[in-house]
C-alpha cells in the first residue's frame, strides 16, 4: 500500500513542479514574440524546428532504451553509460560534418534567410543541438534509477533561469525601441545561448552524483553483447518518433512551401502550436513516474487508471484554453495575433487524442510491441502528407490545423486498438474505453 501510495504522490508532485515550467515557458514565449515580432518569432521557429530534427535524428531515440537497460538491468549500468557517452560524442561530430558539407554547397543547415543567420546564430545552434541531446540522455539515466526528485529540481531550475534571463531584456527593449529588428534577434540569441549554459549545469551534477553513487565508470563495451542489442532495442522506436516528428512538425514545410517567406504567417501557426502543445507537459510528468515502473511490470489496468488522470487533467485544461484564448492571445501577444486564435482553438481537439495515445503508448514500448507505435506513426503520416497537400494550399493554416487533428485521431485509434486486444485477453477489454473518461488515482492505485 505504501509503494502504491508513494507512485501516485510522485505523479502529483512532478505535474506541481510542471506547473513553474508551464508558466514560465508560457510567459517566455510572450516576451520573445514582443521582442521579436511575427518574422523573428518566424525565424527563431524555423532555427528551433531544425534543431529538434536534428536531435532526434542523430540522438536515435536513446531515451527510452536507457530507461529500459538500467530499470530492468538487462545491460549493465557502466555500459549503458558509455554506449550513451560514445553516441554524444558521435552525434556531436556528424552535426559539424553535416553543417559544413550542407554549407559547402551554398545552403544551410540552421536556416535560409542569410540576414538572420551568423556565427551567434551558429554558435547557439550546435550548443543546443549538443545540450539537447545531453538533456534527452541524462533525464533517461536518472529516470531509470529513479530520481524523480533531482529531475523535478532540474525542471525548476529551467523555469526560474529562463524566466530570469528573458525579462530584463523584455523590459529594457520595451523602453528602448532604437535598435534594429535583426539586432532584437542577436541579443534574444545570445540570452539563450546563456540560459542553455546554465540550466545545463546542475542535470550534469546530478548525473555526475548518481555516476558516484552507483560507482560507475566509462568502460569497453561489446560491439555484440552490448551496443547491438541497445541500438535494436532503439531503433525500431526511433523510427516511430522520426515519423512521429514530422506528423507534429511536417506542417511547418508545408506552409514555408505554399507560402514562401511568408514568415509572419508561420509565426501565428506557430504561436497556435506552441500554446496547445503545452498540454502534452501533463502526459510527460505522468510518464516520468509512469514509465519506468512500467518497464518492470507492464499493467494494463494501471494504465487504464493513469490515462484516466491525464483525460482529466487534459480535459480541463483544454476547456480553459477554448474559452481564454480569443481574449488572451490578441491581448498577449498583439492584435495580430489574433489569427492564432482559430488554430490554436482546432488544436486542442488533436491535442486531447494525442495526450491520451502519449500514455498508452508508454504501455505499447513497455511490452516490447514497439511496432505498434511504428503502425500507427506511419499511419499518422500517411494522413499527414495527404491532408496537409489538399488543405493548406487552399485553407492556409486552418488547413494545417485540422490535418494536424486527424494525424492524431488515427494514431489515437491504432494504440486503443492495441490497448483493446489486450485488455480483452485479460478479460477487461470494456475497460479499455473507460479511458477517455476523467478520473483520479486513488490510494489502491498502482
Amino acid at each position: 500500500m505504501r509503494l502504491k501510495n508513494l507512485f501516485s504522490n510522485h505523479i502529483f508532485q512532478t505535474l506541481m513542479v510542471a506547473l513553474p515550467g508551464l508558466i514560465s515557458s508560457f510567459l517566455v514565449g510572450i516576451f520573445i514574440v514582443q521582442i521579436l515580432g511575427p518574422t523573428g518569432k518566424g525565424v527563431l521557429g524555423l532555427i528551433s524546428f531544425n534543431i529538434e530534427l536534428l536531435v532526434l535524428i542523430l540522438g536515435l531515440s536513446l531515451g527510452s532504451a536507457i530507461t529500459y537497460f538500467i530499470s530492468n538491468k538487462k545491460i549493465k549500468p557502466e555500459k549503458v553509460l558509455s554506449i550513451s557517452a560514445f553516441l554524444l560524442a558521435s552525434a556531436l561530430v556528424v552535426a559539424l560534418v553535416a553543417y559544413f558539407t550542407i554549407d559547402a554547397f551554398g545552403y544551410s543547415l540552421i536556416v535560409y534567410s542569410p540576414e538572420f543567420l551568423g556565427p551567434t546564430v551558429v554558435l547557439y545552434f550546435f550548443l543546443t543541438f549538443f545540450f539537447q541531446v545531453f538533456k534527452l540522455m541524462a533525464i533517461a539515466f536518472l529516470q531509470g534509477y529513479q530520481k524523480i526528485k533531482w529531475i523535478n529540481v532540474n525542471t525548476l531550475i529551467i523555469a526560474l533561469v529562463n524566466f530570469m534571463a528573458i525579462t530584463p531584456l523584455f523590459l529594457y527593449l520595451f523602453t528602448n525601441d532604437q535598435l534594429q529588428q535583426t539586432e532584437h534577434f542577436t541579443l534574444v540569441i545570445q540570452l539563450l545561448i546563456l540560459s542553455n549554459v546554465i540550466t545545463i549545469s546542475p542535470l550534469i551534477y546530478f548525473v555526475l552524483r548518481t555516476i558516484r553513487k552507483e560507482n560507475l565508470r566509462i568502460v569497453r563495451f561489446s560491439i555484440k553483447d552490448d551496443f547491438k542489442p541497445m541500438i535494436r532495442f532503439a531503433l525500431i522506436g526511433h523510427l516511430s518518433n522520426v515519423i512521429n516528428f514530422f506528423n507534429y512538425r511536417i506542417d511547418i514545410w508545408f506552409i514555408s512551401y505554399f507560402f514562401f517567406e511568408a514568415f509572419d504567417l508561420l509565426s501565428f501557426y506557430l504561436i497556435a502550436v506552441t500554446l496547445s502543445q503545452i498540454i502534452w507537459q501533463i502526459p510527460t510528468a505522468i510518464n516520468l513516474v509512469y514509465f519506468p515502473r512500467l518497464c518492470e511490470n507492464p499493467s494494463i489496468s494501471t494504465t487504464i487508471k493513469i490515462t484516466r488522470l491525464n483525460t482529466l487533467l487534459t480535459s480541463i485544461c483544454i476547456i480553459i484554453g477554448l474559452i481564454l484564448a480569443p481574449i488572451l492571445i490578441p491581448e498577449l501577444y498583439g492584435a495580430e495575433f489574433e489569427a492564432s486564435v482559430l488554430p490554436f482553438q482546432l488544436l486542442l481537439i488533436g491535442i486531447f487524442f494525442g495526450s491520451l495515445s502519449k500514455t498508452m503508448a508508454s504501455f505499447i514500448f513497455a511490452k516490447g510491441r514497439v511496432t505498434v507505435n511504428l503502425i500507427g506513426t506511419i499511419v499518422g503520416l500517411l494522413v499527414t502528407l495527404i491532408l496537409d497537400y489538399l488543405l493548406i494550399p487552399k485553407f492556409g493554416i486552418v488547413g494545417a490545423s485540422w490535418a494536424t487533428n486527424v494525424t492524431y485521431f488515427s494514431i489515437f485509434l491504432v494504440c486503443l486498438g492495441y490497448m483493446w486486444r489486450v485488455a480483452k485477453k485479460e478479460g477487461i477489454g470494456i475497460r479499455v474505453f473507460t479511458l477517455m473518461i476523467p478520473g483520479l488515482l486513488g490510494r489502491n492505485d498502482k
